[in-house]
């Protein structure tokens, strides 16, 4: 799980970190979509030039938007 994944990388050593479901969206809002999984650099780049470069900008960003 890719929340997971960016939980262990944060809280080393220890990577122990229990997230409930109302501090997710806070805890991951200011990661760079990179750390989403299955965003690789092309997709990265392709946010980027919609300026959307935060997994909190992409959550927010209106689907329909081109």
């Amino acid at each position: 799980m890719g929340t997971a994944r960016s939980i262990g990388e944060r809280h080393r050593p220890a990577r122990e970190r229990f997230v409930d479901d109302v501090e997710e969206a806070t805890f991951l809002a200011p990661l760079p979509v990179r750390d989403l999984w299955g965003v690789g650099p092309r997709a990265e780049d392709a946010l980027t030039k919609a300026d959307i470069r935060t997994i909190g900008q992409l959550a927010s960003a209106d689907p329909l938007r081109t």
